[in-house]
């Protein structure tokens, strides 16, 4: 299961083990939160690995290892945008660029590529940013934790 929350639009997306989808729109009533609104409720038909939403959530982002999915989430309105297949990707993690928020980062072995968070449009050349240095392929990124604001 994966489960991915926005503070500010208080937002909850989550994805479990049988590859759906679930957006919400979550209020709070006393003391307890409720799901108010469905935003969206999609089944993937592949193992999800990772969510993740740009402040405010109206992109989500769904990503497995064959696919990324760019979703626009709207009421009444959600909908997929643009999607990404890829052939042989092993290792890889999608981040929300530190510095520049309408960006993605996307880090791939000792690779790294940005993209456009409205449309999912590649920024860098296709070869990406390489990381300088030999990393064995067990210290390869596994996960990237924002820090300092980011």
């Amino acid at each position: 299961m994966s489960l991915c929350y926005d503070g500010q639009s208080s937002i909850l997306c989550s994805a479990d083990s049988s590859s759906r989808i679930m957006v919400h729109k979550l209020i709070r009533k006393r003391t307890e939160w409720i799901a108010a609104t469905k935003l969206l409720d999609h089944r993937t038909g592949i193992a999800v690995e990772q969510l993740l939403t740009n402040e405010g959530c109206t992109r989500l982002l769904i990503s497995s290892a064959a696919t990324d999915i760019l979703w626009s989430i709207e009421a009444g309105e959600s909908k997929p945008l643009s999607t990404v297949a890829w052939n042989n990707r092993r290792r890889y993690r999608w981040s929300i660029h530190p510095a520049e928020k309408s960006q993605l980062l996307l880090v791939t072995d000792n690779v790294a590529h940005l993209y456009d968070w409205q449309s999912l449009t590649r920024l860098t050349p296709e070869q990406g940013i390489h990381m300088l240095g030999s990393v064995l392929p067990e210290l390869a990124v596994r996960s990237i934790v924002p820090c300092f604001d980011g």
